[in-house]
């Protein structure tokens, strides 16, 4: 950058390839120094997996060295090497000194026991220790690699013509291929990788650790901005808290205090947000805890994923830690007894007591490897292979598709799915079939519905449930009638001998018996005579007899073979009743397909049809 090379020093992040001798192509990151752009340094180093730690040898430990240490140390940078640069602008004496100083630096650290290798730009002093060092770093790197969704913090932002919208970043995890579905957060909008370059040579795909461009599509340039993650869809969500494991340095300048305002940083973004402590009113520096930071904008984040904390008042360096949950959870005092066990074990990385806390806490809500794996930042396979175990120990049922509950709360909900059944049809003796939403609304509405089917097949295959076309019963079920339905149902009968072709409703039943029952209770015994297919129900909600409606059907059926059509005004001399109720049945006639109405006349269907064919044949010859 032009400024860059007026002030003399970096303010932004640079990268640049190397090819090593065994053909393997690094991405060299190069970070700013000066304490103005720490923020910059810290986005650069966000994604580096293995550090080079360069101290010039006349100049010996700077500020920035510690700094750029610390945020490598936070950051989970897992391996290394220090380079003493400048080695031939010093003697003997002053190269040694500067080696003990590193070295004391550097206990403790990452780079504890790494090669300190002298270096000299001039005559090329160190260069082939360099570069064998580097061959070994990306090994053992390699080795380490660990596998997840797919995610790109975005560093750099440009519109290239003819293209549209390229960003670029490290992809920290997973694999990115070409027109791979992308999510850019925390907007949530969707894209796809229109197509992928690793230092300007197009590619196919792309893999964790590499530098990559992605060309998005359908993304304008105003719509993306540094400090935004790339992800695959369905893997990342944006949270506002983070309840997380806080490491203040030993050398910091202050503690922090109970919702002091901070500085986030994670990945290439810096978010402000407020620390809030749970079982202490302040953290001095050296010390570690747990606590939830409140962010000021969600932050798309996973368990695992590292940040570093600074002052708000000032870019130094406070601390750093892991996120332990993502959450949209307030951590509360009257909270703490349930939650902190909880991540406790995920702080001292306990897998299986975490997996009991977390199923303990979602007792009904089944869980998946790759979910359970991605909520807690433990690796797939060991996850899947604690929860394959249990289900082999009778600890977990699994209900499809690799997703599994706890076998005493699935016992559980199968008893309460059972008793739900006896309730519902005890308190409706007159309600013949139950459905599967009925079950679940009455258990529990916000139960997964992969789950309630797998209950309820367990219970039919245990013949505690019959399945049917309406729904779910209870086998061998003797319906015992009441006084009162016995004679509910004996005023029905006798006033459809009375009515004869004429329709009635349940206020009809009410009138005459003189309100002896209720109408709920009537409208439930036509219900069920309807479903028994004792009577026919209309869309006016009125009913006949299935032998009255036969009739009335007979009846239409041979006035309109006789006249040809049947309309309302005919009704009266047909049914021996007006237009009201005659519309009801003629538009069950209708719909049930023995009539098709044309204008104000009604004919059988079977007529319309021979004329719709020979219609057809007509038009086809011509």
């Amino acid at each position: 950058m032009p400024e860059e090379k007026k002030r003399g020093l970096s303010i932004e992040p640079g990268v640049a390839p190397l090819r090593l001798p065994s053909g393997v192509l690094l991405s060299l990151m190069d970070v700013p120094g000066h304490k103005d752009y720490l923020r910059n340094a810290v986005r650069g180093l966000s994604c580096v997996e293995g550090a080079v730690l360069v101290v010039a040898a006349d100049d010996g430990v700077m500020a920035q060295t510690k700094d750029h240490l610390d945020i490598l140390q936070l950051l989970g940078a897992r391996a290394g090497m220090v380079v003493l640069s400048k080695s031939d602008r010093v003697d003997e004496e002053t190269l040694e000194y500067a080696r003990l100083e590193i070295e004391e630096l550097i206990a403790g650290t990452f780079l504890h026991q790494s090669p300190i290798i002298p270096f000299s730009a001039v005559d090329g002093q160190g260069i082939a220790d360099i570069l064998n060092e580097l061959e070994h770093l990306c090994q053992r790197l390699k080795e380490t690699d660990s596998p997840g969704p797919c995610r790109l913090w975005i560093d750099r932002v440009r519109n290239v013509p003819g293209h549209g919208t390229v960003v670029s970043g490290t992809l920290i995890s997973g694999v990115l291929r070409e027109n791979d579905p992308l999510t850019l957060l925390p907007s949530g909008k969707l894209t796809r990788a229109r197509s992928l370059e690793w230092h300007h040579v197009k590619v196919q795909e792309a893999f964790t650790g590499q530098r990559v461009g992605v060309n998005l599509h359908h993304l304008s340039l105003d719509e993306v901005s540094p400090g935004m993650l790339l992800a695959q869809p369905g893997t990342v969500d944006c949270v506002p808290y983070a309840n997380v494991v806080l490491q203040l340095l030993p050398h910091a300048p202050r503690g922090l205090v109970h919702q002091q305002k901070i500085r986030l940083h994670m990945g290439t973004a810096c978010i402000q947000g407020r620390v809030i402590f749970l079982e202490t009113a302040s953290v001095p520096p050296g010390c570690t805890v747990i606590a939830q930071i409140r962010l000021e904008r969600p932050l798309p984040c996973l368990a695992g994923d590292r940040f570093v904390l600074t002052f708000l008042d000032d870019y130094v360096v406070a601390g750093g830690g892991r996120i332990l949950e993502p959450t949209g959870e307030k951590l509360r005092g009257a909270k703490a007894s349930r939650m902190l066990p909880y991540l406790q074990c995920l702080e001292r990385r306990d897998l299986e007591k975490a997996l009991e806390h977390l199923f303990l806490r979602n007792p009904y809500t089944p869980l998946s490897a790759s979910r359970t794996a991605l909520a807690t930042g433990f690796r797939f396979d060991d996850t899947a292979r604690v929860l394959e175990r249990w289900v082999q120990e009778d600890q977990l049922v699994n209900i499809g598709e690799h997703r599994y509950i706890r076998k005493k709360d699935y016992t559980a909900l199968r008893r309460k799915f059972h008793e739900a059944l006896v309730d519902i049809l005890s308190s409706n003796p007159l309600k013949e079939w139950v459905t599967a939403e009925e079950l679940r609304a009455r258990v529990d509405m916000k139960l997964d519905p992969d789950l309630t089917r797998h209950l309820i097949s367990d219970l039919c295959d245990r013949n505690l449930v019959e399945r049917g076309e309406g729904g779910y019963r209870l086998p061998h079920r003797v319906r015992q009638w009441s006084p009162r339905q016995k004679e509910m149902m004996e005023a029905i009968f006798n006033l459809v001998r009375r009515e004869g072709l004429s329709s009635f409703a349940a206020g009809t039943i009410g009138d005459m018996t003189q309100e002896r029952f209720d109408r709920l209770e009537i409208q439930r015994m036509l219900d069920y005579l309807a479903a028994q297919k004792l009577l026919t129900r209309f869309r006016d909600g009125r009913y006949m007899t299935r032998e009255a409606f036969m009739e009335a059907q007979r009846r239409v059926c041979s006035w309109i073979r006789t006249k040809g059509a049947i309309r309302l005004s005919d009704c009266s001399a047909v049914l021996g009743y007006g237009r009201n109720r005659a519309m009801a049945l003629l538009e069950h006639l209708d719909d049930i397909g023995v009539t098709v109405r044309r204008g104000d006349e009604r004919i059988l269907a079977e007529d319309y049809s021979k004329e719709f064919w020979r219609m057809a044949k007509s038009e086809t010859k011509i």
